[in-house]
């Protein structure tokens, strides 16, 4: 079985993986650690050296060679590319939005030095959430607003 958690920056797709793993007895992956690891820096120096459109292919190539069963937590803009729509679409068994309201958002990533904070203002970022909500709400096939675990396995179990 292979669950992805889609949901934009700081909504908690890592906390959530991470538990729904444990409950379910799978291994667990974070795309972003998964890209770190292949290129030996952080997402902060990647992006700071070679720029976003590099960390975009480089996720894309992550998310093609990463097919184990397993949960996976997605990067925010990973539902950006038309090609990581269909590669995510294709592989999952069922793809989970984990949909939190921005004021929650913009508290735990508002101090942030994640290098989209680092460069936009606090109307282009709340612009950026706004923009991808329609690409989550398309591509989900269960919503989480994160007052139910159970309730969320239970669905993820029925799929």
């Amino acid at each position: 079985m292979k669950i992805y958690i889609i949901g934009f920056m700081g909504c908690g797709k890592s906390t959530l993986g991470k538990e729904l793993a444990s409950v379910l007895e799978l291994p667990f992956f974070d795309l972003d650690q998964e890209i770190e690891h292949n290129e030996n820096r952080t997402i902060s120096e990647i992006f700071r050296t070679f720029g976003e459109i590099y960390f975009r292919q480089k996720e894309t190539i992550i998310l093609s060679e990463l097919t184990s069963a397993g949960v996976y937590a997605t990067g925010g803009g990973i539902i950006i590319s038309e090609t990581n729509q269909k590669l995510l679409r294709q592989r999952a068994d069922c793809i989970v939005w984990l949909n939190t309201d921005w004021h929650l958002i913009w508290q735990r990533i508002g101090s942030s030095t994640r290098p989209l904070i680092l460069n936009n203002s606090l109307s282009q970022l709340k612009e950026l959430y706004r923009q991808r909500l329609p690409l989550y709400q398309k591509l989900a096939d269960i919503v989480y607003h994160g007052n139910d675990l159970n309730g969320i396995i239970e669905k993820i179990k029925a799929r």
